[in-house]
């Protein structure tokens, strides 16, 4: 598990996975964007943010055995729109109209949208988009035994990958399905107050 919080370790694991990718130098690019884009950001287990975006382009690569760079890189941007400056123009500018597609289907207008409105919408979206949104669930729900704070948003994060991320996940991949599950089963249960 020290390999799971460890960024050196997973950037590179990424590194040596995209050495022999045809696109490599985009996706060294993503990352860099994604560095710059989640500066100071830290993730509730309370790492650099990089790491999540890294580990969701691992996850695509050695886990589901996917070589697509598209996929790649909306991987490693896929929260960089909702949780930073950086526009879906940007994207679409440095790496195409499909990056950037997968890019928007992903990002929740906070303002707008809640995070049913959001499912809803995902789950009519294509099994690329699914395949990434649960994938990038996946990688939250890993990080949940390492988040020091079991508040209201902790118990609240648990109903919601329950509730909303493991039915996508069911709709597209077994093997993300079934690695929630394993880790729904072993996180405490939400109590009804909360």
């Amino acid at each position: 598990m020290e390999e799971f919080t460890n960024m050196d370790y997973q950037y590179n694991k990424l590194i040596d996975a995209i050495e022999n990718l045809r696109d490599k130098k985009q996706i060294l690019f993503a990352i860099e964007l994604a560095k710059k884009s989640h500066k100071g950001q830290k993730r509730d287990e309370g790492q650099d943010y990089l790491i999540h975006p890294l580990r969701t382009a691992n996850c695509l690569i050695f886990e589901l055995s996917i070589k697509d760079t598209d996929l790649i890189i909306a991987s490693i941007l896929h929260d960089v729109v909702e949780d930073s400056d950086t526009t879906l123009e940007t994207i679409r500018n440095y790496f195409g109209e499909k990056v950037a597609e997968l890019v928007d289907k992903l990002t929740r207008d906070k303002k707008k949208e809640t995070k049913q409105e959001k499912f809803q919408k995902l789950m009519k979206e294509s099994k690329e988009v699914k395949l990434l949104k649960a994938v990038d669930w996946l990688d939250n729900l890993r990080s949940f035994p390492f988040r020091k704070v079991r508040d209201k948003r902790f118990f609240r994060h648990i109903r919601e990958a329950s509730t909303m991320c493991l039915p996508m996940a069911e709709s597209v991949n077994s093997y993300i399905a079934s690695e929630m599950q394993k880790i729904i089963k072993i996180l405490p249960k939400p109590q009804n107050s909360e």
